[in-house]
């Protein structure tokens, strides 16, 4: 009879638990501090651990992912925490997050075929670009958290995704750091890196 008049239906969900106001901002708060902190540390990290190459190789990889996805991710988090009717599933929302971020890898990494730069640097743009992809569907997880109102859950989970991503960048600058020294010691030792020796020597 509903479906005959056009009425929508409203689909019941069982309760939850929501968390009062001031502690959803607390930990909304805290999430966005640490994410901040993190992005900060991460750089410095790479500028002290690596080379003014790595960071500029890292800087131009954001440069090509960011605008491309965030072209794909079509404000689906606003649209999902806003539906308060409940008119689609999450996996309406999944599904469509999923087909775009592969459509946007699929851009990025054409970007990076079709432009001149070096092997180690297109790998990177590619790496960013799978960095980015998991982001953006753990955004669309963060957009139903924050329909349910476990702005809480949404924190902690940026909290340890950061994290997380940050140990990695670490790990990677360090290697990186460790082969340019092993490479120049192999240069020095082979008589043409007097100058690389020293430097060496003053670190």
């Amino acid at each position: 009879m509903a479906a005959a008049t056009g009425t929508a239906i409203a689909r019941e969900f069982p309760a939850v638990f929501v968390p009062p106001l001031r502690v959803s901002f607390s930990w909304t708060l805290a999430g966005n501090l640490i994410y901040a902190l993190c992005q900060f540390g991460m750089l410095s990290a790479l500028a002290k651990l690596g080379n003014a190459s790595i960071v500029g190789q890292y800087a131009l990889a954001l440069a090509i992912a960011a605008p491309v996805f965030m072209l794909t991710n079509l404000q689906l988090r606003a649209v999902q925490a806003t539906d308060a009717r409940h008119e689609y599933r999450f996996a309406d929302y999944f599904t469509l997050r999923i087909v775009a971020t592969l459509l946007g890898i699929l851009v990025i990494v054409g970007i990076a075929g079709i432009t001149r730069y070096d092997l180690p640097t297109k790998t990177l743009i590619v790496l960013v670009a799978c960095a980015k992809a998991v982001e953006t569907i753990s955004d669309v997880i963060a957009g139903h958290l924050q329909k349910m109102e476990r702005l809480d859950k949404v924190a902690r989970a940026l909290m340890l995704r950061q994290g997380r991503c940050g140990g990695r960048a670490l790990r990677g600058a360090a290697k990186a750091r460790a082969w340019d020294r092993t490479q120049d010691r192999r240069r020095c030792q082979a008589g043409g890196g007097g100058s690389g020796n020293r430097r060496d020597l003053q670190t």
